[in-house]
């Protein structure tokens, strides 16, 4: 004897209730949060780190012997990591630049004049290079130039306004040293211009 199919919607044939339902209002705004918190997270334990890296980098592309290749690739991976940092941290960097800018100028000058004649007109041509890549650095801080501002010179404690003899002998020589100085630096940044002249080159670098 054949059994009678059950009828539509018994046992086995229907839904669970809920079945075709997807998260709850209540879930999905748990999830949301969590992920801004991680997010949030991540953003501000990786800033340090984005910071050290880009600082690294900068030095990188400012060194001599950096192939054309490999300063590209540095300035990329620097602009991606300031277009995600905060103000603070791109003034940070920006600071790091200026710092590093002057001393890359002042090892330039000492390498011009410790250099053989023959040698002379390669440190000037890579101090020429150097200076598509501030170009570039420039634009990835979102700074025209690096020079920064003048900060007036703190004033003397008044227990050091009457100078003692050797104390002042100390300035003078201090004083003398850094006059030759600048003779120097007038001389290179000179012979820097004149090159950059004959290679049709535009400098930027202020002095």
């Amino acid at each position: 004897m054949m059994t009678r199919p059950s009828p539509a919607g018994t046992k086995g044939s229907g839904k669970r209730k809920g079945d075709s339902q997807g998260l709850s209002p209540v879930a999905i705004a748990g999830v949301i949060a969590v992920s801004a918190v991680a997010l949030a997270a991540w953003y501000f334990w990786s800033g340090d780190d984005r910071v050290a890296e880009t600082l690294e980098l900068q030095k990188k592309v400012l060194a001599d012997g950096v192939s054309p290749r490999q300063q590209q690739v540095a300035l990329d991976r620097i602009i991606r990591n300031i277009d995600t940092m905060s103000p603070d941290d791109v003034q940070e960097i920006r600071d790091a630049i200026v710092s590093e800018l002057r001393d890359v100028h002042e090892r330039s000058i000492d390498a011009y004049f410790s250099a053989p004649l023959a040698e002379k007109q390669a440190v000037l041509d890579r101090a020429i290079d150097r200076e598509a890549v501030l170009s570039e650095l420039r634009f990835a801080v979102g700074n025209n130039s690096f020079g920064g501002r003048r900060r007036r010179p703190p004033k003397p404690a008044a227990a050091a306004v009457d100078k003692k003899p050797e104390t002042a002998s100390v300035s003078d020589a201090e004083k003398e040293l850094a006059r030759q100085r600048r003779e120097l630096a007038k001389k290179y940044y000179d012979a820097l211009q004149t090159r950059a002249t004959q290679r049709g080159v535009e400098l930027s670098i202020r002095r």
